[in-house]
């Protein structure tokens, strides 16, 4: 009996001798299969003076999604618009119907039956919507690989060498799908610029508040977290009457937040205009794809199932849930993303309660916040 006694002592530290060497075994696996894949990550083009055949594919089925289900997700937009796609050194133009001052023709490359033309990048772009010399405007982003490479290098300048060798970067890449609607989402920034020309002007000024918002935001970070959660608990109720309450308590909370730190017309015009421009956006993004996602109703071009990064719109439902959350760390951390969320929200809402909603938000000083208490009203 005795010796049975002192042998589970030493079967016990064998048996966590194992388990420690399998866990440390299972690491040094998983740090080894990182290490390998991260020798085939996107890498900075070595002729950025041209555009991929999976760019051209990924422009001409931003087009299509926009010509087919655009006006299903927005009154009146469409495809028609140019798209401007750039990397560190050069910018591209497509869907343009007429060669531009200072742009030379791309050879070999067409979209839409449309040729495509090239520059040295003359200024640094953004992702989001330039003016064209001939008045209209084009939805602009970089192009995948570079948006890739760019989401590589921010994170490895953040980690100790070590890390940065073996950290799973496949996970932070941007899939094709998202990708694309990303560029519908910039490309509706050009719609909004062209067709509500004086609000888009007006709602740009937000950016120049965002710093003096942003250090205010500490004081009012627990109410945001209570307005966003009330949204988001509205959207996915289906109970008409518990929805109208929850949307109800959105809008009083609202207006007991700005109430109990006193928060300026300004900032609170900060708050509106930022809904209208980026919500507005974040709104047909996601609507996009999901209406994209019903495969029954639409077919993406045929070229762009070459691309393997591309999932003909079927994750939508992991995306959403995924935006969902980010919506919670937005309202945590304050940064301007908040907007693009509490707006997109309110827009869904909108969706439900008052069909007619777009043909009333490009009006004058009509924000989302207006016409969701008029529809509960």
């Amino acid at each position: 009996m005795r010796n049975t006694e002192e042998q589970k002592p030493k079967s016990r530290t064998r048996w966590i001798s194992i388990v420690i060497l399998s866990l440390l075994g299972l690491c040094l696996l998983t740090a080894g299969i990182a290490f390998i894949s991260n020798q085939f990550l996107p890498r900075a083009s070595s002729t950025p003076d041209k555009l991929s055949q999976e760019d051209l594919y990924r422009a001409e089925e931003t087009l299509n999604l926009m010509n087919r289900l655009g006006d299903q997700t927005w009154l009146g937009l469409d495809g028609s618009m140019p798209l401007l796609l750039f990397n560190n050194t050069h910018a591209f133009l497509i869907n343009s119907q007429e060669n531009l001052e200072n742009w030379r023709l791309l050879e070999g490359a067409e979209v839409n039956k449309l040729p495509v033309y090239v520059q040295e990048k003359e200024r640094n772009y953004q992702a989001f919507t330039e003016p064209l010399s001939n008045g209209q405007y084009a939805g602009s982003m970089t192009t995948k690989n570079a948006t890739n490479v760019g989401f590589i290098n921010l994170f490895k300048q953040d980690l100790p060498p070590v890390i940065s060798q073996i950290f799973p970067y496949q996970m932070i890449l941007l899939p094709t799908d998202h990708y694309i609607t990303a560029l519908v989402h910039e490309s509706f920034h050009a719609y909004q610029a062209e067709n509500y020309s004086e609000r888009f002007e007006d709602a740009e000024k937000a950016y120049r508040s965002t710093e003096a918002y942003e250090n205010l935001f500490p004081e009012m970070d627990e109410a945001w977290e209570t307005e966003v959660q009330y949204l988001i608990d509205a959207v996915e109720e289906t109970d008409p009457t518990t929805q109208i309450e929850l949307i109800r308590r959105f809008l009083k909370t609202r207006e007991q937040r700005r109430n109990d730190i006193r928060l300026s017309e300004a900032f609170e015009l900060y708050e509106k205009r930022f809904e209208w421009l980026e919500g507005s956006a974040k709104y047909v993004e996601l609507e996009t794809w999901e209406n994209a996602s019903d495969s029954a109703s639409y077919q993406p071009i045929s070229s762009i199932l070459e691309d393997k990064d591309f999932d003909a719109y079927q994750a939508y439902e992991k995306r959403w849930k995924n935006e969902i959350n980010n919506v919670k760390t937005a309202a945590k951390n304050g940064s301007e993303t908040l907007f693009y969320y509490s707006g997109m929200l309110q827009a869904r809402l909108l969706d439900i309660l008052m069909p007619d909603w777009q043909t009333k938000i490009g009006e004058p000083d009509i924000w989302y916040e207006d016409l969701l208490a008029d529809a509960i009203s």
